[in-house]
């Protein structure tokens, strides 16, 4: 079984428990869906077994994400759905990592980056939320907390069968965005998941905000990771600690 069909396994299984109307919004009368964009669901590259570097890339949501609005899909058949997402997925990330920089800081401007340091085969593109509001942080959405649990299940999925090495954690500072991230992975008392801490200030002046590493705690695995601004940050400081970040990566694949 390759790694995306075990993706599209474990995405049935978590969303068998969530209702239906959350994966058609557009043509649901279920008021609570109203203004969700698709669900976000994460694929790899079919090489992705023998990528030297596994790099998970977390952001927040995605803004425009129309796969449930395609016309031709039975949208009350979960499994029909799971891989319309997942097509629609592959398509958007794989074309963004062959585009040049846009202007600005854009997030994808950013994996190009990491592409280019550390290769492309082992890249994850995944989001925090599964959803968005209105093209932004679904925060006041009626169903916010079905969203996060669902967006939980499906972050831990994608971690256990993907097993990145590293995990960069993209998904800003605002309130709902670092509450979320902590409910997912603890940063203190006994579910602390975050471990062996480190800060970049006494090395290179930079502050743990700007850039912070910390290893994972996931089941029996410790994942290097590292936690910043979102891309789309403009700041002086925001773009240091994403240069730092990059120079930290390893080097891309041989080839």
């Amino acid at each position: 079984m390759t790694k995306n069909e075990e993706l599209r396994e474990a995405y049935l299984e978590v969303l068998k428990d969530f209702d239906e109307s959350y994966l058609i919004s557009n043509q649901s009368d279920n008021p609570s869906t109203k203004g969700l964009s698709g669900l976000f669901l994460t694929s790899v590259s079919p090489h992705y077994n023998s990528a030297k570097n596994k790099i998970m890339i977390i952001g927040r949501e995605t803004k425009g994400w129309k796969w449930n609005e395609t016309k031709d899909l039975d949208l009350l058949d979960k499994k029909a759905c799971i891989a319309q997402a997942l097509k629609t997925h592959k398509t958007f990330f794989f074309n963004q990592l062959k585009k040049k920089n846009s202007r600005g800081q854009a997030f994808h401007n950013f994996t190009r980056s990491v592409a280019k340091k550390s290769g492309t085969k082992g890249l994850i593109y995944s989001n925090l939320f599964c959803f968005a509001l209105n093209k932004s942080i679904p925060t006041h959405s009626p169903i916010f907390s079905d969203i996060k649990s669902m967006s939980e299940k499906l972050l831990r999925a994608q971690i256990k069968i993907l097993k990145p090495d590293i995990i960069l954690f993209m998904n800003g500072f605002d309130k709902a965005s670092m509450a979320a991230r902590r409910q997912y992975f603890p940063i203190d008392g006994e579910n602390n998941v975050c471990i062996n801490r480190k800060d970049y200030f006494e090395d290179y002046g930079i502050s743990s905000r700007q850039l912070w590493r910390f290893d994972l705690k996931f089941e029996d695995k410790l994942i290097t990771s590292y936690r910043t601004y979102h891309p789309s940050a403009v700041s002086q400081k925001a773009k240091v600690g994403r240069e730092l970040l990059i120079r930290l990566l390893p080097d891309k694949d041989n080839i």
